[in-house]
């Protein structure tokens, strides 16, 4: 059963991409240009739209893609953290996959949308909590899931160089992964028993399940 945080973040995402999918459609609004996060107009006071961007995916493979990835990697970091917990995490990542955009390319006036930074910010959580716990890799390859996230990392960057895409949109979903790992690493220094509070509490939850 899904988490009611990431099921909460998912009916989210599903509102806003329909909302925006029937204003586009009737030719009511523009979702996308209401609160897609554009660097230039984010140096020119719409700065807000650095923490609102993310709720609009960019389409419907999209949406479902990084749904399924949500409901998968964000279902057992709720279980092992919190509902607050999880969504400060999940934020961070998106936000600063955001921050960067807008600082690595300030004067784009191409929209950004979606929560890769987020999903990136899981994949860290997964990478630092899980790590060398055994996965199987599309089924068919055993492996960890520090090994798996990697190999993942690297599909990304040929992917991008192959079909000729911008190297900004993988910087976009690394740089969540980087805050996502600035904030674990911060946060597990200034006490250090939240990383064991962590593994109790998901062993217990996997008991009672």
């Amino acid at each position: 059963m899904v988490p009611s945080g990431v099921r909460g973040l998912l009916l989210l995402l599903a509102f806003v991409y329909v909302v925006g999918t029937v204003g586009s459609k009737v030719s009511a609004f523009n979702l996308a240009a209401l609160i897609g996060l554009k660097s230039v107009d984010f140096w020119h006071g719409h700065w807000w739209t650095l923490l609102t961007f993310w709720v609009l995916p960019t389409g419907l493979a999209d949406f479902l893609f990084n749904g399924l990835l949500l409901a998968m990697l964000g279902g057992r970091l709720e279980r092992g953290w919190s509902r607050i917990e999880f969504w400060t995490f999940f934020l961070i990542g998106v936000v600063g996959s955001g921050a960067a955009t807008v600082l690595i390319n300030p004067s784009s006036d191409v929209a950004l949308l979606g929560i890769v930074g987020g999903i990136w910010g899981l994949l860290t959580g997964w990478l630092k909590l899980f790590g060398d716990e055994p996965v199987q890799l599309l089924g068919v390859w055993s492996t960890t899931v520090r090994r798996a996230i990697l190999v993942m990392a690297g599909a990304s960057i040929v992917m991008v160089w192959v079909s000729g895409g911008s190297i900004l949109d993988l910087l976009t979903g690394l740089s969540g992964a980087l805050a996502g790992w600035v904030y674990l690493t911060v946060r597990w220094r200034l006490n250090p028993g939240i990383k064991a509070q962590t593994f109790q509490s998901d062993r217990v939850r996997k008991l009672e399940l």
